[in-house]
């Protein structure tokens, strides 16, 4: 069956109505130390001081931050001496993306590591 020029026209000034939206939302991981025996309630996470704060590349995984896990950080409160710490708790800022006449989707853009001294 053979369409018009008319009809194959009209399917692509649609397809170009259709323009394809990408967000690209870069990672960041901030540090955050806790007092030894701090419980991480939301008045002592305010109150959490910076330890560092990393930008994860594109093409970089994202690296695991288990609760209870020993991890290796640059602390600025110490000149970027490279230290160990224990993972406390971790939480995620989402972020909303959408446009309209599409679903929201939900990014994650920063991931907040509290951490303490390794006992």
């Amino acid at each position: 069956m053979r369409t018009s020029g008319w009809s194959r026209l009209r399917g692509l000034a649609a397809i170009e109505d259709c323009a394809i939206r990408r967000v690209v939302v870069s990672l960041q991981i901030t540090y955050k130390y806790l007092p030894p025996g701090a419980e991480p309630t939301d008045d002592e996470l305010s109150r959490a001081e910076l330890v560092s704060i990393r930008q994860v590349e594109d093409a970089e995984e994202t690296p695991r931050q288990d609760v209870g896990e020993v991890i290796r950080v640059a602390d600025h409160r110490r000149g970027d001496e490279e230290r160990s710490f224990k993972v406390v708790m971790v939480s995620a800022t989402p972020t909303f993306t959408g446009f309209v006449g599409e679903p929201y989707t939900t990014m994650v853009n920063n991931i907040n590591v509290y951490v303490t001294d390794v006992e």
